[in-house]
């Protein structure tokens, strides 16, 4: 399992701002990368549901820029993941890699990795990198109950991960939702293929790391990246924990977030340690 650190630069913070701490312990880094207006591609993650206009931010952290901040932390990443957001992303981003940006960035033993979330991007990758790592995201979607899975219950999807459905779902073969999420059932018996053909791995979110998708994804010889772990400590720990290849771990970003980190996960073991007294004390 190799650990790699989640989304390094923040839309929110200056890339000044950067603190090479978040690096700390890390075989890598992860940031997302969308076209910019400018016809240049950032470094800018962006919210899920689109915030008002008055509210949003304009990406200003360059692909090139981002990595030559990486290059100049004591211990450079080995392994850089690099989530394609959008098909223009992608092209910049395999011309990037193909043309020797990441060298003359200063990331002379670094390998890129790439996270796909659609087959336009990963085609777009694959023509122009025939040899690269490229990992399809996918995400189940929870058909009936939360609260009790069962495979029969979990349906593959391109996008990120909708815990409930409506009742009676049953997505038809080639059926898009209204999210535009591309969704086929995963079913009982023969391992499905999770992703495309071209595709050297899959990724997806922690909930839904479980026997039968690991069973999936070692039928066709995929590498497994799981994102949203909370520690490094809490992805080894996993039961499965021996599946994944990318533990995507989501730690502090600067010495304020580490130090406030450090304090809350102390009070959280003296509760512990509290409620085990008065346990004791009332038996």
């Amino acid at each position: 399992m190799r650990l790699i650190a989640h989304r390094v630069f923040e839309d929110h913070r200056p890339t000044a701002a950067f603190d090479p701490l978040c690096l700390k312990g890390f075989d890598g880094a992860e940031f997302d990368l969308r076209s910019g207006e400018d016809g240049e591609t950032y470094v800018f993650h962006a919210p899920f549901m689109p915030r008002p206009k008055a509210t949003r931010r304009t990406p200003n952290k360059r692909l090139d820029e981002s990595c030559q901040l990486l290059a100049r932390a004591p211990a450079p990443p080995r392994i850089l993941i690099l989530d394609i957001k959008t098909l223009g992303a992608a092209e910049h981003a395999a011309e990037f890699v193909a043309s020797g940006g990441l060298q003359a960035a200063g990331l002379h033993e670094t390998q890129p990795v790439f996270l796909c979330w659609h087959t336009e991007e990963m085609t777009t990758l694959r023509r122009a990198l025939p040899e690269a790592t490229i990992l399809f995201v996918i995400a189940p979607i929870q058909a009936r109950r939360l609260l009790r899975m069962a495979p029969s219950d979990l349906y593959a999807a391109n996008h990120f991960p909708f815990l409930a459905a409506a009742g009676r779902f049953r997505p038809r073969r080639g059926k898009y939702n209204s999210h535009n999420i591309n969704v086929r059932l995963l079913r009982k018996g023969a391992p499905p293929r999770l992703a495309p053909d071209d595709a050297d791995g899959v990724c997806l979110l922690k909930r839904f790391l479980s026997p039968p998708l690991v069973e999936a994804a070692a039928a066709h010889g995929l590498q497994m990246a799981v994102f949203g772990w909370r520690s490094a400590a809490e992805a080894k720990s996993h039961a499965l924990a021996e599946a994944v290849d990318y533990a995507i771990i989501r730690g502090p970003k600067t010495a304020e977030e580490a130090e406030a980190r450090r304090k809350l996960e102390a009070r959280r073991r003296l509760n512990a340690r509290r409620r085990t007294l008065r346990r004791m004390v009332r038996a």
